[in-house]
């Protein structure tokens, strides 16, 4: 019996691990890997992929807003920061 099967395979996250996991029949399937994960979302059906892509792309922006909110407070964007305040005070920036 194929994991993959059209419809009948949804893909969803796991919120124990973090990998996404092929439930198929009530049976979970974990993807450890980039290619098996990939052959996954190559076999979502449209309005899965839809959904897949909407959902990914709230992921993916929620990790950057965590990542620069980390940076910001350990201050690793403080040099960044000096450097664009003196650029302004020597009349070196444009209004946007």
């Amino acid at each position: 019996m194929a994991l993959f099967t059209g419809a009948i395979a949804k893909l969803r996250l796991s919120l124990l691990s973090g990998l996404p996991v092929l439930t198929q029949g009530g049976n979970l399937f974990r993807m450890t890997t980039v290619a098996e994960i990939t052959g996954a979302v190559k076999r979502l059906p449209k309005k899965d992929l839809a959904r897949f892509r909407k959902w990914f792309v709230e992921y993916d922006a929620a990790a950057w807003d965590k990542q620069l909110e980390s940076d910001v407070a350990a201050g690793k964007l403080d040099a960044f920061a000096r450097e664009a305040l003196r650029e302004h005070k020597a009349g070196r920036t444009t209004s946007l």
